[in-house]
């Protein structure tokens, strides 16, 4: 769309075409759009609480850097939603053809996200007849905490987290796989007026929308309204949560949500960032709490060892998948440079983090540093 203006500076008037190099705003876009912004909402809300919270059981499981870390994932679900209607600007699909994605991912979204709140809101009228069934409910919450209180974080529970960190990567490479695959079948790409790069989006974002929405409102309830959680959320949270995170949102959207906006770029790069931010962060963790003999520093969990497991780790994957995927025909040389550097960015996080989330720290300082790195070499 292309939108005309004409500006007043005294005795001289300009006539521009205002905002023409933006593509048409679709209106199919716009119902996802403000569903990252409601859900962008509600998680400020919940940070506000957390940056004014004094009642003793939430401080007992937050810590000041609490709030830095929810409002970075408030500005990310707003980001997300300023980012949705321009999704396919890379592409060379038609007008027809990302209206047509569009129309597909909000049905399939906002379908998804019906169902989670209709099973909630069955939970909540069902506590209602029933009081003594939410009481019950509330008290199964005061048991977990407790457990937590007491309880140590396991080699078992950093396992299951670290694979449910890897599940975001490896739907990015099946997608990529089938796109591959349906090129080759004749006239299918052109028959709906896309291309191969806009089905990569299209695939990314709706289920990795689906999944944001679905765990950030099961968080959501899980923090404010516990007795409303269906079976499936509790036994997802309670076997992979820490207990930093027992009053805080969980680790299950924020990788995704950081990765969100590269899904416009090249798949070596979104690959690379996805698999990077969950592998070399779970070589580091599991290579130190096994290996690990020298702590740094002082009066950390962090060791040596583990630094340098998760450096060799993130250069070995960013080698493979910016050769596997390099469709932008970059030198050797610039991808070896490129694998340093991502390398060092993580050995430097790695060491120097102690409060911000590093499922949000790694995409985006990766994506950052490759991004300029691939742009100027």
């Amino acid at each position: 769309m292309t939108i005309n203006a004409t500006i007043n500076t005294g005795s001289t008037y300009w006539s521009i075409e205002a905002l023409s190099w933006l593509p048409m705003l679709h209106l199919s876009s716009i119902p996802v759009m403000v569903e990252f912004f409601v859900f962008g909402l509600f998680s400020t809300r919940h940070a506000m609480t957390m940056r004014h919270a004094k009642d003793p059981e939430t401080l007992e499981f937050t810590n000041a850097s609490t709030f830095y870390n929810e409002f970075l994932v408030s500005i990310l679900f707003f980001s997300c939603g300023l980012l949705w209607p321009f999704l396919y600007i890379p592409t060379q699909a038609s007008e027809a053809g990302i209206d047509l994605l569009y129309n597909v991912s909000s049905l399939f979204i906002l379908g998804f996200s019906a169902n989670w709140l209709i099973q909630c809101s069955y939970n909540y009228f069902s506590c209602q007849k029933n009081p003594a069934e939410k009481q019950q409910r509330l008290e199964e919450q005061a048991n977990l905490l407790a457990s937590y209180r007491v309880g140590a974080y396991s080699t078992a529970v950093d396992i299951k987290r670290k694979v449910l960190h890897v599940i975001p990567g490896t739907v990015i490479l099946a997608i990529q796989i089938l796109a591959i695959v349906l090129n080759g079948v004749p006239g299918f790409y052109n028959g709906v007026g896309i291309d191969k790069a806009a089905f990569c989006i299209f695939g990314e974002v709706i289920v990795g929308s689906n999944f944001i929405f679905m765990f950030q409102y099961a968080d959501l309830l899980r923090l404010q309204s516990f007795y409303q959680l269906p079976p499936w959320a509790k036994r997802w949270f309670f076997s992979s949560l820490k207990k930093n995170e027992m009053k805080s949102f969980s680790s299950a959207t924020t990788l995704i949500l950081a990765l969100f906006p590269f899904v416009m770029g090249p798949a070596q790069i979104l690959l690379t960032l996805a698999f990077v931010s969950s592998l070399a962060d779970a070589a580091s963790s599991l290579f130190g709490r096994r290996f690990g003999k020298h702590v740094f520093p002082r009066g950390s969990t962090k060791t040596i060892e583990g630094y340098v497991a998760g450096a060799v780790t993130a250069f070995l994957i960013a080698m493979l998948f910016l050769n596997w995927f390099n469709e932008s025909g970059f030198s050797q040389v610039v991808i070896i440079l490129t694998a340093i550097a991502i390398a060092v960015v993580v050995f430097l996080i790695d060491v120097t983090t102690k409060t911000l989330w590093d499922n949000i720290l790694n995409p985006l300082l990766l994506g950052a540093v490759v991004v300029v790195l691939l742009s100027v070499l």
